[in-house]
């Protein structure tokens, strides 16, 4: 399957299927267990991919998260030996946890653009590759994390008019698609590398993020957006990453089972006020929200509060909060639950063996 191909594939089942398919059983489907090697530690997603009454379909029917040190332990480029065990202990473990449910799933691993830049992540790919039989550790760059999270979170129809924003822990990725090709956008600034960037200037926290945004992090948007103007001129947005997720549970409780959440920016301001006066993790369902919707708000707050800090939370929203600002359309902005750039990994690599006919015969 080319290319080309695979984009529009994973694209139209955005499309077809509801919140990346129901929950029944696919007709012809291939299971995958991927671990994503991230600078907050290592996450575990179970993808199932196929054909399903003629129609693409694709779903993710196992989410962990396990935090680990492996980018805090950076020190002049260099990853900590213990940071780098203690995450492919933690690689192990989730790649377990998939299989209990899923025995035949074949299994991967894929370290993120910002552990990419470490001078020995070579080291990194040989320990998890000792726990986990999968073939070589890949790497990927920011371009590409920003296209992948493009092609798993923006229905095809979408795409000419939607610019993607994702906001990591090392790092920010945007993304749009041009005259039928994709074009990225890197903001050496995430949700966890802001936060440390502004905890070296003094005690209180916001005030000196806030000159580290004006005098770091507005600049590197500009550069950035003279580079791809486009990220400032489409009208519909795209939001994924954790600050993301967390502004939508917190701000949208009665959407916690939605696909798409729609937010816009009364939502980010009234999180970025909440942080500031730490009433942030307050907002509950209203009365009229059903079980199923208190039962994933209740998940969804509980995973937020064990994963982020206030700090990387002030961080991440403000970063898009600064994009906002800067762009010079106004238009809807979505969460997109499910999308992720790992989705878009497995289903680019896997593409011919999921979708060709001969596979799915």
């Amino acid at each position: 399957m080319r290319y080309q191909e695979f984009r529009l594939t994973l694209g139209a089942a955005l499309v077809c299927v509801s919140l990346f398919g129901a929950q029944a059983a696919q007709a012809q489907s291939r299971s995958y267990c991927a671990v994503e090697i991230g600078s907050k530690g290592v996450k575990g997603r179970g993808f199932e991919f196929g054909v399903k009454g003629g129609d693409s379909s694709v779903r993710t029917n196992f989410s962990r998260d396990i935090n680990t040190t492996i980018i805090a332990s950076l020190k002049d480029g260099v990853l900590a030996s213990t940071a780098m065990e203690e995450t492919a202990e933690a690689a192990a473990t989730l790649i377990q946890e998939m299989r209990t449910t899923t025995p035949d799933c074949k299994a991967f691993a894929v370290g993120s653009s910002g552990v990419a830049l470490a001078k020995n992540k070579e080291a990194l790919a040989e320990a998890v590759g000792r726990r986990i039989d999968m073939g070589a550790l890949d790497f990927v760059t920011p371009e590409q994390e920003a296209e992948y999270g493009f092609i798993s979170s923006v229905p095809k129809r979408d795409w000419p008019s939607t610019v993607l924003v994702d906001i990591g822990s090392s790092n920010t990725k945007i993304g749009y698609v041009s005259d039928g090709k994709f074009r990225a956008a890197d903001i050496p600034f995430g949700s966890v590398s802001l936060s440390k960037k502004a905890a070296e200037g003094g005690a209180d926290f916001s005030k000196a993020l806030a000159v580290v945004m004006d005098t770091q992090v507005r600049p590197a948007f500009r550069d950035a957006s003279a580079r791809a103007p486009g990220m400032g001129n489409r009208k519909k947005v795209i939001w994924i990453g954790g600050a993301a997720w967390s502004t939508a549970t917190f701000m949208r409780p009665d959407q916690s089972l939605r696909a798409f959440v729609r937010l816009d920016r009364t939502d980010v301001k009234r999180f970025m006020g909440g942080l500031n006066d730490r009433t942030w993790s307050n907002h509950k369902p209203s009365a009229k929200a059903s079980a199923k919707v208190q039962a994933a708000f209740d998940k969804d707050a509980a995973r937020v509060l064990d994963i982020f800090t206030r700090d990387n939370l002030l961080s991440g929203v403000g970063l898009f909060d600064v994009f906002l600002n800067d762009r010079g359309v106004e238009g809807p902005v979505h969460f997109a639950r499910q999308g992720q750039w790992l989705m878009g990994y497995a289903a680019a690599r896997f593409a011919d063996e999921v979708w060709s006919d001969e596979a799915l015969e």
